[in-house]
C-alpha cells in the first residue's frame, strides 16, 4: 500500500523503487519487498484498491485495468476503480471515508446521491458493477467476479473505456488518505 501511495503521489518513480530494492539485497524480507515493488503501479487511489487488486491476483483472476474512464454515446459517464474490457465488468472498491468525511463542500447525503446516479448511468451502459467494501476483502467476492468474467455481454457495446489520468493527491485533499513512514522507520 505504501509503495502504491508513494508512486501515486509522485514521491518516487518505478525506477527509484527498483533501485531501492536492489540496494538492499542483504536485508531480511527483501524478496517480499521486491515482489511488492513489482506489483505496485501507483494507479490505486486508496489502500482498499491496492488490497483488492492483490486479492484479485491471489485468487488467480486476471488483473484489471485501473482507473478507467467510461464513456457512453453522450460522453463521459464516470471513472471506475477496476475494469475488465472483454466482460464489461467494473469493480468499485468502496470505503466509508467519502461518506463519513466528504470533501469539496458536499454533504454525506450529496455524496451518496451522486454515487447512486453515477452508478445508474454506468449500469445503463450494460456494465456490470461489483462493489467491494473493506469487510468483503476476506469474503468470497472473487468468486462472484469470476462468474461475471465468464459471462460475456451480448448485443452492441455502448461503453468505451479509456485509461484515466491518475491525479496525485495533494496535502489536504482527503484527510488520512495517505500514510507514509519516513524511510528510517520502515526498517
Amino acid at each position: 500500500m505504501a509503495m502504491d501511495a508513494a508512486l501515486h503521489d509522485e514521491l518516487l518513480t518505478h525506477d527509484n523503487l527498483r533501485e531501492a530494492v536492489l540496494r538492499q539485497t542483504h536485508w531480511n524480507g527483501i524478496a517480499a519487498a521486491a515482489r511488492a515493488a513489482g506489483l505496485a503501479n501507483g494507479r490505486a487511489e486508496s489502500p482498499l484498491e491496492t488490497l483488492g487488486r492483490l486479492r484479485i491476483l491471489g485468487s488467480g483472476l486476471p488483473l484489471p485495468e485501473l482507473q478507467m474512464d467510461l464513456h457512453g454515446p453522450r460522453g463521459f459517464v464516470g471513472r471506475v476503480d477496476a475494469w475488465y474490457e472483454d466482460a464489461a465488468v467494473a469493480v468499485e472498491f468502496d470505503g466509508r471515508v467519502k461518506y463519513e468525511d466528504p470533501f469539496g463542500g458536499r454533504t454525506a447525503a450529496q455524496v451518496l446521491w451522486d454515487e447512486k446516479r453515477r452508478e445508474d448511468a454506468i449500469r445503463d451502459l450494460d456494465v456490470r458493477v461489483l462493489r467491494v467494501v473493506p469487510a468483503d476483502l476476506r469474503g468470497p467476492w472473487p468468486d462472484r467476479l469470476r462468474e461475471l468474467l465468464q459471462t460475456r455481454p451480448t448485443g452492441p457495446r455502448t461503453v468505451r473505456a479509456v485509461s484515466g489520468a491518475v491525479q496525485p493527491r495533494r496535502a489536504g485533499d482527503r484527510p488520512g488518505s495517505t500514510l507514509l513512514l519516513p524511510a528510517h522507520e520502515m526498517k
